[in-house]
């Protein structure tokens, strides 16, 4: 299925996964990996972000944000993940 979106509905998805961005980043610096396995660590993070995105967020609204984080940002976390843990044990 294809969709055609707008120059304005463009630029309003770039701001949110901009913040998106920004918000994991600030997250990860802020959680400790170490005190967490990864499946923890991950749930933190995704709940920190929703916790910081938007703070009335619907119950739908909230699963997705927290999905969200999870899938786009997976990898992401758990390179960092795996990287601060492999810094501990050095």
């Amino acid at each position: 299925m294809k969709y055609i979106i707008t120059e304005s509905q463009s630029l309003f998805l770039k701001r949110r996964i901009n913040q998106m961005d920004e918000l994991v980043s600030v997250a990860m610096q802020q959680v400790d990996p170490i005190d967490y396995n990864y499946r923890d660590y991950a749930e933190e993070i995704a709940w920190q972000v929703a916790d910081s995105y938007e703070p009335k967020l619907g119950k739908d609204e909230l699963a997705e944000v927290l999905n969200f984080v999870k899938d786009y940002y997976g990898k992401q976390i758990k390179n960092y993940h795996i990287k601060r843990n492999e810094l501990l044990y050095e």
